[in-house]
This record gives C-alpha cells, sequence and structure tokens, in this order.
C-alpha cells in the first residue's frame, strides 16, 4: 500500500510542476 501511495504523491508532484509550467509558458507568451 505504501508503495501505491508514493505513486500518487509523483504523480501528484509531477501534475503541479505541469500546470505551474504551462502557467509560465502563458505568461511568456503574453
Amino acid at each position: 500500500m505504501s508503495g501505491a501511495s508514493l505513486c500518487c504523491r509523483i504523480e501528484y508532484k509531477v501534475s503541479v510542476v505541469l500546470q505551474y509550467y504551462v502557467l509560465l509558458l502563458d505568461i511568456e507568451n503574453i
């Protein structure tokens, strides 16, 4: 079960980083 929770944490971090990266791209495109 600990492995599954770790995988969820990694996916959550990746999703947050991707959203932050897209936000930066949108700001640069303006």
